[in-house]
This record gives C-alpha cells, sequence and structure tokens, in this order.
C-alpha cells in the first residue's frame, strides 16, 4: 500500500504532492543512473514522535561508487517542472 504524500509546505518544491529522486554517482561520471523514482512517506519520521514527516526513497548502489549525487523534482519527467536544485546545484552526499 503507497501512503498519500501531503503536499510539502516549503522550499522549491513547496505544495508538491509527489516528490521524484534522480542522479548518478561520482560527481555525475558513473555509467549507473537511477530515477525518476517517486519517494513515499516513511513510516515512521527521523527524530521521533514531533519531528517533521520525510520521504524516502531505495536506490541501488554500485561497488564503486564513492559519492551520490541528486535532485528533487515534482514530475517524473527529466528538466520539466519544479525542483529543487539548491540554488542551481545538485545535492551530493
Amino acid at each position: 500500500m503507497v501512503k498519500e504524500c501531503k503536499p510539502l509546505q516549503h522550499g522549491p518544491l513547496a505544495g508538491a504532492h509527489e516528490v521524484f529522486i534522480q542522479g548518478s554517482w561520482n560527481r555525475w561520471n558513473h555509467a549507473q543512473r537511477f530515477g525518476p523514482t517517486r519517494m513515499s512517506p516513511a513510516a515512521t519520521a527521523p527524530g521521533g514522535d514531533g519531528a517533521a514527516p520525510a520521504l524516502m526513497a531505495t536506490v541501488s548502489i554500485p561497488s564503486d561508487a564513492h559519492v551520490m549525487d541528486f535532485v528533487f523534482s515534482d514530475t517524473a519527467a527529466s528538466g520539466e517542472k519544479a525542483g529543487d536544485y539548491t540554488r542551481s546545484l545538485q545535492s551530493s552526499t
């Protein structure tokens, strides 16, 4: 069962009913990419009771990946509609 995502209230994706993540590895230089993948509400908010709700997605990590590069958007189509690009920079972790 997929829970419905409540609209986001803050940031570039405020009002979005769906959030997608897409990305790659090793500063976008890896041959393997992932997404766009629809994120779903976490069963339990990180931080426990009273914490802000969170979204989650599962991706497979290649064995030679050192850095995860990703962007969030409100559509599964690349390059369309609103996105959280952190002031034109993608996120890395």
